[in-house]
């Protein structure tokens, strides 16, 4: 999917490359689903990709 998006030159959000990649407890709830803290990284990244469509993912 990263590079389909990235050649159509759209955004790409990385949400497990957001959260390093692992299970991180003060982002998430358990393996799957964000916490209140996960959601406001993924809006804040979510954010900055739209409003900068050549920024590119973390990974």
């Amino acid at each position: 999917m990263k590079s389909v998006a990235y050649s159509a030159n759209v955004p790409f959000i990385d949400v497990w490359g957001l959260f390093g990649g692992t299970w991180n407890s003060r982002a998430m709830y358990d393996s799957l689903h964000p916490n209140r803290t996960g959601y406001g990284l993924i809006a804040g990244y979510a954010r900055a990709a739209v409003l900068n469509p050549s920024a590119r993912s973390l990974s």
